[in-house]
């Protein structure tokens, strides 16, 4: 999950700077499939600990932010 934000953070700068509009949906695509990848990864790892009874300290307010847009 770390490692997708990580490179979604340097793909993020890249949207609509292109004049090229095929490359800008390329990085809008390319975002999309990071997201998605992180929003599911954070929702098992949740949905883990609380199957255990263990509660997290929510240090993952960046990833559930781009979670939330994405929606």
């Amino acid at each position: 999950m770390e490692k997708k934000f990580r490179n979604w953070v340097v793909v993020y700068p890249q949207r609509d700077t292109s004049p090229d509009p095929l490359r800008n949906a390329q990085v809008e695509a390319q975002l999309n499939d990071l997201a998605k990848g992180m929003c599911s990864d954070l929702e098992k790892i949740f949905k883990y600990l609380d199957r255990i009874g263990k509660h997290l300290e929510d240090h993952y307010h960046h990833i559930r932010t781009v979670c939330e847009d994405m929606k």
